[in-house]
């Protein structure tokens, strides 16, 4: 995997930049494991999460060892990508412009579901100029990584968009979303698989010692 190939295929899925480090340092810490499925192919990732700071593992599908990293610092509002085959690493540009998608409605359901012991919260995100709906199960709690992540990173892809498009989510972290067309055929789903609170080595979320810029 180039570092270029890593900018472009990140997968992702984020509260306002101001929060300061300590209300951070108040969240979750821990790793959650996710799986993307879609009609073309299914790819496995993994977030640390200690702090200011997330690291986004993607992960090999034999290997299941971690090919290309993202490494969020939500203080400095900066992203790294790094390649871990060629040992380098590169800052990750991020667009300051807003998607295109169009929003029509936006329903909290009545419904919810419970998704690796954790009682989720339904929301239907739908858009006519996209003919897409997404059914987010977003998690309560202390992830407000999440929104961070989502909005530092800035990314056009429909989850990314039709999730910031849903009022009150601080704090929560979707376990699931499927997406579909208007008339309800799926497209392709994000799912937690595994999620753990524990102490995170600091050390894990740096760039490694002997890893060199890109240029």
């Amino acid at each position: 995997m180039n570092l270029n190939l890593l900018k472009k295929t990140a997968l992702c899925l984020a509260l306002p930049l101001s929060m300061s480090v300590a209300t951070f340092a108040q969240g979750f810490e821990g790793t959650i494991e996710f799986k993307q499925f879609t009609a073309k192919d299914t790819t496995l990732n993994l977030y640390y999460v200690k702090g200011n700071k997330v690291k986004l593992d993607q992960l090999g599908k034999t290997s299941h060892k971690a090919e290309g990293s993202f490494l969020f610092d939500l203080s400095a509002n900066k992203i790294i990508g790094v390649n871990h085959s060629r040992k380098v690493y590169d800052d990750v540009p991020v667009s300051k412009n807003p998607a295109a998608n169009k929003i029509d409605t936006v329903i909290k359901l009545k419904d919810t579901k419970t998704i690796q012991g954790i009682k989720c919260q339904g929301f239907i995100v739908k858009s006519k100029g996209d003919n897409a709906q997404i059914t987010f199960w977003l998690a309560p709690g202390n992830y407000q990584f999440f929104e961070s992540v989502v909005t530092l990173w800035n990314r056009k892809d429909k989850a990314s968009v039709y999730f910031r498009a849903i009022k009150d989510t601080k704090g929560m972290l979707p376990m699931l979303s499927v997406e579909a067309d208007l008339s309800g055929k799926e497209q392709g789903k994000l799912e937690v698989i595994k999620i753990e609170k524990k102490a995170i080595d600091a050390a894990t979320l740096e760039i490694p010692k002997d890893y060199k810029q890109f240029k």
